[in-house]
């Protein structure tokens, strides 16, 4: 919740964070079932200045969704709100922000992009194609897929031979695949992520291998 800095000192209710704000241009402002609200592109700025930032990245897909975002409207914005704590960390957020690449399906690839952030690995793409395949990470030029496995969706055994068969068919088209559970991502970040930062290293880059087509 916006308040302006004027405005009473009672304590929030549970579940509220209360923002404080001097004043917000008329334009920073609109209605919904009759109660003010900030435009989506005010919300933005604020929630920026105060979340992690996986949680600013999927509110910039929620809006993309819902056909809300527009970027010259969310610069100009910005540019009011020059001092906001919220700007320059939405501003490197859109920089770096490519729609589909940061959408992920699950709180464990979500752990997993956290992790990368963390230990300054490069942002991989996300729930991205290579051939038939879709993967849950990729570095493409050094060719490397990461895959997340949670128990819901990994460890029966039809999903125990689908894994195997994937990874052989990517082995031979040039690809490496390294598996993490959650429980790794959870309790061995640090092994996790140098494994992630060994098969990344410069001379591990490989050159373009036959399409996995061919290999199939």
């Amino acid at each position: 919740m916006t308040v302006p800095r004027s405005g009473g000192r009672g304590r929030p209710s549970d579940g509220l964070r209360v923002h404080r704000s001097a004043r917000l241009p008329a334009d920073h402002v609109t209605t919904r079932d009759g109660i003010p609200v900030t435009t989506w592109a005010r919300t933005l700025i604020d929630l920026a200045a105060a979340s992690p930032r996986r949680v600013v990245e999927r509110a910039v897909n929620e809006a993309e969704r819902l056909r809300l975002f527009d970027l010259t409207t969310l610069r100009a914005t910005m540019a009011t709100c020059r001092g906001h704590p919220g700007v320059a960390r939405l501003a490197a957020i859109l920089d770096e922000h490519h729609g589909s690449e940061t959408l992920t399906r699950s709180e464990l690839e979500d752990m997993f992009l956290d992790l990368c952030a963390r230990h300054e690995l490069p942002r991989p793409l996300v729930n991205t194609r290579v051939g038939p395949y879709e993967v849950d990470f990729l570095w493409p030029r050094q060719r490397l897929i990461v895959e997340t496995d949670g128990r819901e969706s990994h460890l029966t055994s039809a999903a125990f031979e689908r894994d195997h068969e994937r990874d052989a068919a990517l082995t031979v088209a040039g690809y490496r695949v390294l598996r993490f559970t959650h429980r790794q991502v959870l309790r061995k970040e640090r092994t996790v992520a140098n494994r992630v930062a060994a098969a990344l290293a410069p001379e591990r880059t490989f050159a373009p291998q036959p399409s996995l087509d061919s290999v199939m």
